[in-house]
Formats: structure tokens, C-alpha cells, sequence
């Protein structure tokens, strides 16, 4: 299965040779105290390499040009480490099948470069699509072992205080029970005092009149994000009943389930590698009461739940976009990097992930879990110097 591997890698092999001596005498001489593994190192090769397939097939339709640029040695490079762990990795069936599949990715890769550099541009793109495709596939069954760990921890956080509600659809208490607020949880009795007797979010009017302090809305998600003496060191994300519109199309509650859905996979990573510069909101879904009502007008709609997270204690924007220009370093972008091709997630820029007052940068808005690599936004906030090592680390696979 490997004789087309092999042929290239004799091809690349004095290119390897003469990449490792010039990457010597680069001055990325940062060792990272991120402890990783072969598994860990195949994730991150695929995570890139994705990428780097991905942001070519956008430069071949004239969508611009790619913001990191792969060098033949160092796409070469990523290639070969992820052929090496398939190749020592046990003979299982899924083993053999993802073997396959990145067979044809490697072969569908270098035959685009082939109509490429004929000048077939269409074609080029065509089997560079393919490509994309079954490396992103990959990518996300390599992921999928811990996803479903993930999803036999959210499984077992049951709660019965969703179950009452007749306004809340089958399909949509599914999806929240495993980030319901426990009943044990220190606000739960304060949200209980609020939204029990009076619907707090009928309108701005009924909102701020239960001591809640809009401190920012979102122009497309619509929600708005406020403070309530009542409840310290936390914030609430509130969608209002007068609020009509809906995001791409979806019900309100389907983005507070993503949030979470999110905010947990970037957690886990966290937990697991033991990063100190990244931090990420703790997140609860607090089902509305189904009494009282909303009015029952095409002037209301019903949102079905509200949203608490952990006050993160961010930084002035101000303060926030010098902190990407001056306090990120190295040991940073090495953690970041691991959480994006592990977490997953995209729109990744400072207003997603803020400075904050305790010199850490928080994950605030985890809406989006991507099934792409996001490799590029975060880029342009960073100094030249970081500019550059965040391209070494993307294009190496990592720390």
C-alpha cells in the first residue's frame, strides 16, 4: 500500500536532509514544555496539513492567496509523520481503512500539483477538493476517540428540571440536558427568584427591570450579554422575546447547546495538557419556565432558555489587542496551537479569545465547533516575530 509513499519519500529525502540543516540554524530554538505523543503528533500533522490543502484549493479558485506558505520540504514533512504512526499504528480494521484513505489523499494531493504545474488549474482543483475532503475526514475520526469519551461524561449529567416543560421540543431537550445547570449549582436558586414569577425576557423594558445591565450585543447571533448584581462573578446570555430574528436560520437554544458544546472541547484540551495561558468560560443552559408566557403576538417569539457563564473578567479591547501585539510569546502559540487542532473551533480573533485582567487569554465565544482547522484569523493580531513563529509552528505540525 505504501510503494507510492515510498517513491516520494526517496524523492523528498535530500530535501529532508538539507530542511533540517537549515531549520538548525533557525532562530526557533523554543523548547515547549508540552509533553506529547505519537498520537498527539499525527493530530497535528493532519490539523495542518488540512489546512494547508484547504487554503491552496482557495488559492487555485482565485479566492486569494494562502496567508501561511508551504514550502514542498515541509508539506513533505507532515506527510511522512502521519505515514509513520498509520504505518507502526495496530493492524485494526478502521486502522487499515484510514491507511486507505490517506493513500488516496497523498496520491490525490501530489497529482493536483501535477495538473498545476501543467497549467490544468480546473482539474488541479478538482482533485485537490478530494483531497481536502478525506484529510478533513481523518483529522476528524482521529478526534473521535475523545469525542466519544465526551459524550459518555455529557450522558451521565442528567437533570429532571427540563422534563415539565410542554413548550420544549423533544429534539431540543435532547441536546441541552447534558449542560443544564444542576440543581445544586450556588445561582440556581438566584435564576429560580428571577425568571419564576415574571417573564424577565419578554422585552429591554422587563430585562433591565429585573436588575440585569446590558453590557454588549451580538449584531448576528442577536443575544445580549448582561450583568445582575444578584448573580457575582457570572454573566448571562439572554435572547428576548421581542427578538425575532434568528441566526442562519435556527432556533436561539441550538446556539447556547454549541456554546457549551464548544466551551467544553477547548476545556478538555486545557485539562489535559495543563496549559496556564488559555483559559475558557465555564457554561450552564437555564431552561425558561414555561410560565408565564410571552404574549401570545407576531410581536414575540418564545426563546427557550437563557445562558450563565463565569465572569472571566476581561480586559479593556483596547488593552486586549496590544495584549495580542505584546504579551503573546512562544509558550503561548504552542498551547493555542494545540487547542485549535484539537478543539476544533473557528473564528478564532481577540474578540473570541480576550485578554484578561489576570493575564490570561479566556475562550469566551465557542459557537462555532468548525470541521476545519482555523489557522488563519488569529494571524494578522500577532507581532512580525509571532507572525512568523505561528507560521513555523503551522507548518511544522506543532511544537
Amino acid at each position: 500500500m505504501y510503494k507510492i509513499l515510498s517513491f516520494y519519500f526517496l524523492v523528498f529525502v535530500f530535501s529532508f536532509q538539507a530542511f533540517a540543516l537549515c531549520a538548525n540554524s533557525c532562530t526557533f530554538d523554543h523548547e515547549s514544555p508540552i509533553l506529547l505523543d505519537e498520537t498527539d503528533s499525527c493530530i497535528q500533522a493532519l490539523a495542518s496539513l488540512a489546512f494547508h490543502s484547504c487554503e491552496w484549493e482557495k488559492q487555485l479558485n482565485a479566492e486569494g492567496e494562502e496567508a501561511i506558505s508551504f514550502s514542498q520540504e515541509e508539506v513533505a514533512r507532515l506527510w511522512d509523520r502521519i505515514a509513520r504512526h498509520l504505518e507502526y499504528s495496530p493492524a485494526t480494521f478502521m486502522q487499515m481503512q484510514q491507511k486507505n484513505q490517506f493513500d488516496k489523499a497523498y496520491q490525490r494531493y501530489y497529482h493536483a500539483k501535477e495538473l498545476w504545474a501543467e497549467e490544468e488549474v480546473q482539474k488541479a482543483q478538482q482533485v485537490l477538493k478530494g483531497c481536502s475532503r478525506l484529510l478533513l475526514a481523518l483529522w476528524e475520526k482521529s478526534l473521535e476517540t475523545e469525542d466519544q469519551d465526551l459524550d459518555i461524561f455529557l450522558r451521565a449529567k442528567k437533570n429532571n428540571n427540563l422534563e415539565d416543560n410542554p413548550y420544549i421540543p423533544h429534539s431540543a431537550k435532547k441536546k441541552m440536558r447534558p449542560f443544564l445547570i444542576s440543581p445544586h449549582h450556588p445561582m440556581k436558586a438566584v435564576l429560580d427568584s428571577l425568571f419564576l414569577s415574571k417573564r424577565v425576557t419578554l422585552n429591554r423594558q422587563t430585562f433591565e427591570e429585573a436588575g440585569f445591565s446590558i453590557i454588549a450585543e451580538g449584531p448576528r447571533s442577536h443575544i445580549l450579554v448582561a450583568k445582575n448584581p444578584l448573580l457575582s462573578n457570572y454573566l448571562v446570555k439572554a435572547h428576548l422575546d421581542s427578538e425575532r430574528r434568528k441566526k442562519r436560520g435556527k432556533e436561539s437554544w441550538h446556539w447556547l447547546v454549541m456554546r457549551c458544546e464548544g466551551a467544553e472541547k477547548v476545556r478538555r484540551v486545557i485539562q489535559k495538557y495543563r496549559f496556564k495561558h488559555f483559559v475558557v468560560a465555564d457554561k450552564w443552559i437555564y431552561p425558561l419556565p414555561a410560565e408565564p408566557s410571552p404574549p401570545k403576538s407576531p410581536k414575540y417569539t418564545r426563546h427557550l432558555a437563557v445562558l450563565l457563564v463565569t465572569d472571566m473578567d476581561l480586559a479593556p479591547e483596547t488593552l486586549n489587542y496590544q495584549a495580542w501585539r505584546t504579551v503573546i510569546t512562544k509558550e503561548h502559540l504552542d498551547e493555542l496551537y494545540l487547542i485549535i487542532s484539537r478543539a476544533k473551533g473557528s473564528s478564532y480573533r481577540p474578540d473570541n479569545i480576550a485578554y484578561t485582567n489576570r493575564n490570561q487569554f479566556a475562550f469566551i465565544d465557542t459557537e462555532y465547533p468548525s470541521h476545519k482547522p482555523d489557522f488563519e484569523n488569529i494571524r494578522k493580531f500577532l507581532s512580525s516575530d509571532m507572525q512568523h513563529y505561528w507560521d513555523h509552528l503551522v507548518k511544522r505540525g506543532g511544537p
